[in-house]
């Protein structure tokens, strides 16, 4: 029996494909391409990944070296000095890695802070030890909370430190009332007087002042152990202004000597206007 072949359907028959010449070409041209894209994906991707691993093996290798200078305490507590004292530490670094590192060199932030021994460019073998002699000198330090560091720096980790730290509290030997003493609205031909009363550190044995200096030619300063005190390790300061004063404004400096401070007390600042 014979069927009709609907108009639509002979319609939706696909249409013969050419298989010429130029159609071959084309065919292996595309499927060349095809190939060497793959390829270069390939590569490329075996390229990242190689990049990848060295870069983290790099990093690795660095913390590992970085983690191989090991100091039994980087952070040293002095507790409570005083201005004027000495601190002296040292710290114990050892190698526990197992390649050598060559330190590059050794430096402090500050000039109060000094290494006892120069250090670089020595190298250390794993499992060797050294020291790092420190010492912090507190003469020009001002009473607070104070931290100093040391910093020891590779050839072969750059950017890479070992952090060593002095930490404590630093006290003043003597302190006084006011903290700024102040001649106002004077004249020229006026002598005026104010008192100062410096007291020594209760957790110091006692001492005494030996000597007041002035900056100022129109500023006399005498002292005397104050008897009328409640604290029988405060003195007494008088300073007194010496006309002719010139008109205006003008700041002077006490600096006070005692009897076991290195550096003096103060500066004690001390100011005076004229007005005429």
């Amino acid at each position: 029996m014979n069927r009709e072949v609907p108009i639509e359907s002979a319609q939706r028959v696909p249409p013969v494909v050419e298989h010429g010449l130029l159609g071959a070409r084309s065919r292996n041209w595309l499927i060349d391409a095809e190939r060497w894209s793959s390829r270069l994906v390939w590569v490329s991707g075996v390229l990242l990944v190689a990049v990848v691993a060295k870069n983290a093996w790099e990093a690795r290798s660095i913390a590992e070296r970085a983690r191989a200078m090991r100091c039994d305490q980087p952070i040293f507590t002095f507790g409570q000095a005083f201005v004027g004292d000495n601190i002296d530490h040292t710290f114990h670094v050892v190698n526990v890695g197992r390649q050598p590192i060559q330190i590059s060199r050794v430096w402090t932030e500050c000039g109060c802070t000094a290494v006892g021994i120069d250090l670089n460019g020595r190298l250390i073998e794993p499992q060797q030890s050294f020291d790092v002699p420190v010492r912090l000198a507190l003469s020009t330090s001002e009473a607070g909370n104070m931290e100093r560091k040391v910093i020891v720096e590779f050839a072969d980790k750059p950017g890479h430190r070992l952090l060593l730290k002095l930490t404590g509290r630093v006290e003043p030997r003597w302190s006084w009332s006011p903290q700024l003493v102040v001649f106002d609205a004077l004249s020229a031909s006026q002598q005026s007087s104010r008192v100062i009363t410096v007291t020594r550190n209760r957790d110091l044995p006692p001492a005494t002042i030996e000597r007041v200096d002035s900056s100022a030619s129109w500023l006399h300063a005498e002292f005397e152990r104050c008897s009328s005190c409640s604290d029988a390790r405060s003195w007494r300061i008088t300073v007194s202004t010496v006309p002719p004063l010139v008109n205006g404004r003008q700041d002077a400096v006490l600096e006070v000597q005692a009897s076991d401070s290195p550096t003096s007390i103060g500066p004690i600042r001390v100011t005076r206007i004229v007005t005429e």
